[in-house]
């Protein structure tokens, strides 16, 4: 009996063991677990800081660029306005022409002696301004050839040219436009030295634009004569008359239009001396704002490395 009492005892206390293992390992099994997710919590964690200082880095660099190219633009556009004004006041200074524009009644005027005494001034003038800007400035290109040449500037947005065919500084005058999209011209011609003693207008009395011509001289002969019945696509031909003292020879002034030119209005100084020419268009269309300038593209500027690039002109009036 004392035998199978001690063996009963000795199995209750390998049970007592075996459930004290048990618990053991299941108490390590947490453990584990709880290490495990320790861990892998960790892993994400350190995965989530690090794609946000990588989108941080990226939006940095992103904001350094930006900042790096709005300062470009800036500079960029600070100096195609210096140039501009740069060329406008060699233009007022320098090129011996007067323009009035009146934004409300859409009517340009534009004056100049024929021949110029301005034009070599004004050439030497704008290339020392082009030298400097382009060698201080390597981005920058000037387009000023046909500007010292022939003085193109042009009327917007109506696309219509006042230029010197023949060479700027000479005795002709070109007003050029792409289509008869104004109401009339007319010319006012006075003479500081030689005497003026007639106008002779000549052409077909048709159409229903309106032209007119005034000269006056040195000593107070005035002359007037207008027609209403102009049309720009037949001929025109009025003859200005002076009188040169010195030979005794009539010479003349000659505004023309061709037939099928377009309107293309000539105004060319045969007389000995000089005469000053003023020459209102007018567009009778208060709709669309009148300016005129230099032609387009007259200042170009280009940033390759950062892909940015601008042209401008100078706008006068």
């Amino acid at each position: 009996m004392a035998k199978i009492k001690k063996r009963k005892g000795e199995k209750k206390k390998k049970k007592k063991k075996r459930g004290k293992k048990k618990k053991k390992k299941k108490m390590e099994r947490k453990k584990e677990r709880k290490a495990m997710l320790f861990t892998a919590s960790f892993v994400v964690l350190s995965l989530i800081t690090f794609s946000i200082a990588l989108i941080i880095i990226n939006n940095y660099h992103k904001s350094q660029v930006q900042f790096y190219e709005i300062g470009s633009i800036d500079r960029l556009n600070d100096l195609s306005s210096s140039i501009e004004q740069g060329l406008l006041e060699i233009f007022e200074v320098s090129s011996g022409l007067t323009i009035s524009v009146n934004k409300n009644t859409a009517t340009i005027s534009i004056a100049e002696e024929l021949p110029s005494s301005s034009a070599e001034t004004f050439r030497d003038n704008m290339a020392g301004f082009q030298d400097f800007i382009e060698s201080k400035f390597p981005e920058t290109k000037l387009n000023l050839i046909d500007v010292k040449e022939y003085l193109p500037l042009v009327i917007y947005p109506y696309n219509v040219t006042f230029t010197h065919p023949l060479r700027y500084g000479q005795d002709r005058i070109n007003i050029i436009p792409q289509q008869i999209n104004f109401n009339s011209y007319s010319i006012y011609v006075y003479s500081p030295s030689q005497e003026v003693i007639r106008i002779d207008w000549g052409g077909p009395q048709k159409g229903d634009k309106f032209m007119s011509v005034t000269a006056k001289d040195y000593l107070g002969n005035s002359f007037y004569k207008e027609n209403n019945k102009i049309d720009f696509n037949s001929n025109v031909d009025i003859h200005v008359i002076l009188w040169n003292a010195a030979l005794r020879i009539e010479q003349e002034l000659l505004i023309k239009i061709q037939p099928n030119e377009l309107g293309l209005l000539r105004i060319e100084n045969h007389a000995t001396n000089i005469v000053l020419v003023n020459t209102t268009v007018d567009f009778n269309n208060q709709e669309q704002l009148i300016s005129i300038g230099f032609p387009k593209d007259t200042i170009k500027l280009n940033y390759t490395s950062l892909g940015i690039s601008k042209s401008s002109t100078v706008q006068i009036e």
